[in-house]
């Protein structure tokens, strides 16, 4: 878990060509419609089911016993609203 939110943090130093590459092995697609002059919808599908997946530790008290992996949703909703200058909520699809 550490190894990944390290990595997470990684990703702020990253060259533009180096992002380009991430995105392309975790996108699947993602779809842009304007709705008005200041307000876009992203329907975002990944390529692996990242969105509130789940870890579930085998035993809590003991972790070497384990865990399993609960998939989440490929599918993630986003509203923008260009005025508002704060990041949305996103929604599951």
């Amino acid at each position: 878990m550490s190894e990944f939110s390290n990595r997470i943090d990684d990703m702020s130093s990253f060259t533009p060509q180096e992002k380009h590459r991430f995105l392309q092995g975790v996108l699947e697609q993602v779809v842009v419609k304007t709705l008005d002059k200041q307000t876009h919808e992203l329907h975002i599908t990944l390529k692996t089911p990242y969105v509130n997946d789940k870890l579930i530790w085998n035993d809590d008290k003991k972790k070497s016993k384990g865990y399993a992996l609960v998939n989440g949703d490929s599918k993630v909703h986003v509203d923008i609203d260009t005025k508002k200058k704060h990041i949305p909520e996103t929604e599951t699809a």
